[in-house]
Order: C-alpha cells, then sequence, then structure tokens
C-alpha cells in the first residue's frame, strides 16, 4: 500500500494487520517517521524517481513519484511474464489527467482485453478513483484525494495479490 507524500507499507507489514489498516495505523513523531503500525514504523520516502513497488521472477510493478506538488505516486507501470510481455502503464494521476497505455498505445480510462481490465473515474477535479485487474490474481485499487479546489492532491494504491514465486 502506498499513500500520501508516500509512506509505503510492505506485503509483510501488511500481515500485522489484524482488522482495518486504517484504524490500526498511528501517527509516529520520531526521526524514524510519520507513521506506525503496532510495534513497527511505516516508512516515509522523500524521493523522486522510478521504483520498485512489486519485483518477483513474473511480475513488475514501478511506481513514479516525482516532487512537484511533493512527494506523492505519479504513475505506476505493470509488465513481466505474467502479462506475455505486454506494458500497461497508468500515469499523471497526480495531475488527475490519468493516463492509460498498453504497450506506448493511448488506450483511454475504460480498458480490458485478454490480459488486464482497467476502470478509471473521474469527478470535476480529475482523476478520482480506479482499479486494474491483472492476471495471476493481482488487483490494485487507485484512489486520489483533492483538496484546495483541486489544486493539491495524493493518490493511494493498495494492491492485492497471492504469494508469488521469486
Amino acid at each position: 500500500m502506498v499513500w500520501g507524500d508516500p509512506h509505503i507499507v510492505t506485503f509483510d507489514l501488511m500481515r500485522y494487520v489484524r482488522s482495518d489498516f486504517w484504524r490500526e495505523k498511528h501517527r509516529n513523531h520520531d526521526s524514524r517517521g510519520h507513521w506506525g503500525l503496532g510495534q513497527f514504523i511505516v516508512p516515509d520516502f522523500f524521493k523522486s524517481g522510478d521504483y520498485w513497488v512489486v519485483k518477483s521472477s513474473q511480475i513488475s510493478i514501478q511506481g513514479r513519484y516525482t516532487r512537484n506538488g511533493g512527494y506523492a505516486l505519479r504513475g505506476l507501470a505493470f509488465g513481466g511474464p505474467f502479462l506475455d510481455g505486454h506494458r500497461l502503464v497508468i500515469d499523471r494521476m497526480w495531475e488527475g489527467k490519468a493516463s492509460v497505455t498498453w504497450d506506448a498505445r493511448s488506450v483511454g480510462a475504460h480498458f480490458r482485453n485478454s490480459h488486464v481490465q482497467v476502470h478509471l473515474s473521474y469527478d470535476r477535479y480529475g482523476f478520482k478513483s480506479g482499479t486494474v485487474t491483472l492476471p495471476r490474481d493481482v488487483k490494485v485499487k487507485l484512489a486520489r484525494s483533492t483538496w484546495n479546489h483541486g489544486n493539491s492532491a495524493t493518490v493511494d494504491s493498495y494492491i492485492a495479490m497471492r504469494r508469488q514465486p521469486g
């Protein structure tokens, strides 16, 4: 799970959540990080660039973070053998544009083929939320929250999947 500017909760840390992450997380006020889950610290990640969110022998998911407006999640790229060499990219989410490409070709906010299903929704401030369904029972939920009349935003990403080989 990635939320905010950003805070990253790994699959290993999520197994400590007994019922509801949003109820169990707590504010942490020391140099180790700003949020905690039980006795564990949820790391803050204040860097720009492209970083691995999931990397296994079959599944590759990268997140793009840029500093403009805070270190928020801007895009996700999906690839690897589980997509038979294809690549799905959802970019410009923070800006409210949420452009979707399949193998570098624009496909729009509602896209489906034999590999993936993408459904994005919009409100008056642009991209609002979305779901991505991928092979191997990988599911991604996206949510963009805005304030300041849509001039400020954050993007949350929730990735659910079974344990994968490699």
